[in-house]
């Protein structure tokens, strides 16, 4: 009869950098049966517990381990050896193997051999071999006794309460050790095998379609074998900041407007910003959405934890005493006093692209390249403040260059933000059908999750016979800049996208700030103007600049000029994560 060996995996809904991960899917099942599943591939284990917390919002992810058969506890959230001591209650062995309920690629091989390593030694914990570097994340296998030591001499030491087993690797003495050796099968250092970000969902999808194998079984040397021979794979999560156990996560609170009245620019600013944030930095992010005009948005894709703001409740009245950085993007939801309050409370605040009074309370302002910045705009700033176009924040997709496809059509791309409020995509299309250029072209129209006439537009497009596809909604926008020859857009977060993307633009603007900031793009020669205001659209001047677009396309890759930009803009979210953080 083998001994008992107690698999015990860490796992909460509430993870600060991912909420919700345990349950994501990954490959077609939820992150935490990847981990049961391939402890149950172990020939050492004899059970597995999942000891997660006592939170309201944990109660999905315990009916869904139960549901497989799979005992679970629960107890205290940040007190993880306490839900340890509920997991070995009653436990007769000598040997336990902690698992953190984020590694879908933890490996039973190398578990059994830990755990044949100590019971042989009969000692308490391992020590690796110096310059062995594994692949391996997520287990650690450790005596009973150490346990025990734990909770008797340290249970409230910080280290012990959260980490468990890293009070051992700061506290060498209190265990007895036996080397650990790792095979070179299972060595390669540099990859990211755990699961804290959407970027390292993509990674295990990725490994498993290349393998060819049916999740969770893949193999750890055949995932060392594919990244040995392409390690260009590493490049999919390599920006991801893997956090210490020293590090505690900064609490960001962004808080934005958006709606069909004001767009959903602010929101994707700020979603694109708390995405670098907490990818590089490991920051906890939370969204708080203020309503335009009372409206409740159709949420966009959002990788965090959103709350809605409605009159009569104030926007920082949300805001908890422990939130580290306020980030604001906003026309009017809060006011310089509110800031100023903020920062009363100790909490460091910053304005996105913010021309109101708020820009003389705040600790830090953004601003991207904006026309006449210095004349009389900081008389009072006490702000530091940071402008120009390396500080445009955009979707972090678009960090990496551009790559440009040529068809034999043109292809126009069409997109008028969240829900265009200015209704320029109706007057768009009638322009177009009296455009003629010197090749066939195509159209695509994104409709964002604002419109309330996308299927006016379609019968319009089918009246007038354009060939116009319809796109709803889209993640982003990159691939569709990538094919297009040129794109038609509201000026806005979209016209820095497409600068990035090195895409010349007919710019659609809503009032005359924006063509003040528009003008700045077209003096650099990144596009035109197609209108200033919505209320004069004159359908003459619309046409000469959709063909003085046409032209552009074909000389916008080689200008220098707009490669400068280009890149200045890609590095923008990065370039204003850095400063926030690093001041």
């Amino acid at each position: 009869m083998s001994k008992p060996l107690l698999a015990i995996i860490q796992a909460r809904m509430g993870s600060s950098r991912l909420p919700g991960k345990s349950l994501m899917p990954i490959c077609g099942k939820p992150l935490i049966f990847h981990v049961i599943e391939r402890l149950q591939q172990s020939r050492r284990i004899t059970e597995i517990v999942v000891a997660t917390t006592d939170k309201e919002a944990d109660t999905r992810l315990a009916d869904a381990v139960a549901s497989k058969g799979i005992r679970v506890v629960r107890g205290s959230e940040p007190n993880v050896l306490s839900r340890f001591a509920l997991a070995t209650h009653d436990y007769t062995g000598k040997y336990l193997v902690r698992v953190t309920g984020d590694a879908p690629f933890v490996d039973p091989v190398a578990i059994d051999r830990m755990y044949d390593t100590l019971s042989e030694a009969n000692v308490d914990f391992f020590s690796e071999e110096p310059g062995e570097k594994p692949i391996h994340e997520g287990f650690e296998v450790f005596s009973y006794a150490a346990l025990q030591r734990l909770l008797t001499k340290v249970p409230t030491h910080p280290v012990a309460m959260e980490h468990v087993t890293g009070y051992f690797k700061q506290n060498p003495s209190f265990v007895s050790h036996a080397v650990f050796h790792v095979p070179d099968s299972e060595r390669f250092d540099g990859a990211r095998m755990s699961v804290d970000t959407p970027a390292d969902i993509e990674f295990v999808e990725t490994v498993y379609a290349r393998l060819g194998c049916t999740a969770p079984n893949a193999k750890i040397p055949d995932i060392v074998l594919l990244l040995r021979k392409d390690p260009a794979l590493l490049l999919i999560n390599s920006h991801v900041h893997q956090k210490s156990m020293a590090e505690t996560a900064r609490k960001v609170s962004f808080i934005c407007e958006c709606g069909t009245s004001v767009g959903y620019g602010h929101l994707s600013r700020v979603n694109a910003l708390a995405s670098v944030m907490r990818d590089k930095y490991a920051t906890a992010n939370t969204i708080y959405i203020v309503a335009a005009d009372g409206e409740v948005p159709q949420a966009i894709d959002i990788e965090f934890p959103v709350k809605h703001i409605q009159a009569p409740q104030r926007a920082f009245d949300a805001i908890s005493d422990d939130t580290d950085i306020v980030i604001v993007d906003v026309l009017n939801a809060i006011s310089a006093a509110d800031i100023l309050e903020l920062k009363g409370r100790g909490i460091y605040t910053v304005v996105i692209d913010d021309g109101s009074e708020r820009r003389n309370s705040c600790n830090m302002a953004f601003y991207p390249a904006c026309p006449d910045f210095e004349k009389d705009f900081f008389n009072n700033a006490t702000a530091s403040v940071y402008h120009g176009y390396e500080y445009a924040i955009i979707n972090p997709v678009y960090a990496s260059p551009p790559k440009r496809q040529v068809f034999n059509t043109r292809r126009i791309l069409i997109s008028m933000g969240g829900s265009d409020p200015a209704g320029y995509a109706e007057k768009v299309l009638k322009t177009l059908s009296h455009l003629t250029l010197k090749a066939p072209f195509t159209c695509t129209m994104v409709t964002g999750p604002g419109f309330k006439n996308s299927g006016a537009l379609m019968s319009l497009a089918q009246n007038l016979n354009i060939p116009v596809e319809f796109v709803q909604s889209p993640a982003n926008l990159k691939n569709l800049m990538e094919t297009a020859d040129f794109a038609v857009i509201a000026f806005g977060v979209t016209a820095y996208e497409a600068a990035a993307m090195m895409l010349p633009a007919v710019y659609m603007c809503l009032d005359h700030d924006h063509a003040a900031h528009a003008q700045q793009f077209v003096d650099a020669g990144l596009g035109v103007i197609g209108a200033k205001t919505p209320d004069v659209v004159d359908e003459t001047k619309l046409l000469t600049a959709l063909m003085a677009a046409d032209n552009m396309c074909l000389s916008s890759a080689t200008n220098e000029t707009i490669a400068s930009i280009s890149n200045q803009i890609r590095m923008g979210a990065a370039n204003v994560a850095d400063r926030i953080i690093n001041g």
